[in-house]
């Protein structure tokens, strides 16, 4: 899986990956040859709005998390780095 920042060239990219602020989400678009072959949405709910996706090493997934807004006020783990582990790892 790749993020959208990826610097892989685009024909190797098998799936992407994205956040979805209000929807709670993360995005995944699966490809072959070249065209969409399925999506789906991890994660619904579980980590709250999730603003970016990297992949880091061995396939592991980060996510960004902005619960706290300017006009709210923060408090602790409202915004975090969550390390999801693809199973078989």
């Amino acid at each position: 899986m790749s993020s959208t920042g990826s610097p892989r060239p685009a024909a190797t990219v098998a799936a992407v990956a994205f956040g979805a602020l209000k929807g709670e989400h993360v995005n995944r678009v699966d490809f072959r040859n070249g065209r969409v072959a399925g999506t789906s949405r991890l994660f619904k709910g579980r980590f709250g709005r999730i603003r970016t996706v990297v992949e880091g090493p061995g396939g592991a997934l980060y996510l960004l998390t902005q619960t706290a807004t300017a006009a709210a006020n923060p408090r602790p783990g409202d915004d975090r780095i969550v390390r999801v582990i693809p199973p078989g790892s």
